[in-house]
């Protein structure tokens, strides 16, 4: 769909998602197994990745046992 879509705009992509505006479709980066496309809207560098989960994250988890514990619990278990 994305290919006859792009052939009878002249090149010009309609919106893929009607909930992303026009001119906002991102670039197709591939297509899923039922034969949607993927859309990569945008890129950030790892630094910017980390400041944004640093400041939805900003402490440790706590309450919960830590993943070695839960591992050393298992092969103990054996």
């Amino acid at each position: 769909m994305f290919l006859i879509e792009q052939a009878v705009n002249g090149g010009e992509t309609g919106a893929l998602r009607p909930d992303i505006p026009m001119g906002h479709e991102g670039r197709v980066v591939g297509f899923d197994p039922r034969g949607y496309p993927i859309v990569r809207q945008g890129w950030k560098t790892v630094e910017q990745v980390v400041a944004e989960l640093n400041a939805k994250y900003p402490g440790p988890v706590t309450g919960v046992p830590l993943g070695v514990d839960i591992i050393r619990a298992d092969r103990d278990s054996r």
